[in-house]
């Protein structure tokens, strides 16, 4: 398997829902994901030509990230799964009622991260 140089965690696609314009990229060190930045397609795509390797990831609701395809450029951008979108976050309120709630809310704060402001 040749090193992954970046991780793509999230898209965003334009509005026929036909080309991704943004992925959210992460450097890979050594194998662990930083914090990403936005990239366009024209970066990802020069940067697919140069050789440098994309793999998707996604994060569990154990807050680990699980590997997916390697992303590619064949008449478009393919093996990017089904990434979420890059969505704005929102300051967002959650209360729990119920003390034996509480591996719920980790599951739930694991998954949304993503998008929930702090």
């Amino acid at each position: 398997m040749a090193k992954v140089d970046y991780w793509v965690s999230k898209v965003k696609w334009d509005e026929n829902h036909k080309n991704i314009i943004l992925m959210l990229v992460h450097r890979n060190n050594d194998n662990s994901v930083d914090t990403g930045e936005e990239k366009a397609r024209n970066w990802i795509v020069q940067k697919l030509q140069y050789g440098y390797v994309f793999k998707s990831i996604s994060v569990n609701e154990k807050n680990t990230w699980i590997i997916g395809s390697e992303i590619y450029y064949n008449n478009g951008l393919r093996g990017h799964d089904k990434l979420p979108l890059i969505q704005t976050k929102r300051k967002t309120f959650i209360s729990y009622y119920h003390n034996d709630d509480s591996e719920y809310k980790k599951k739930f704060l694991n998954l949304t991260s993503g998008l929930i402001g702090k």
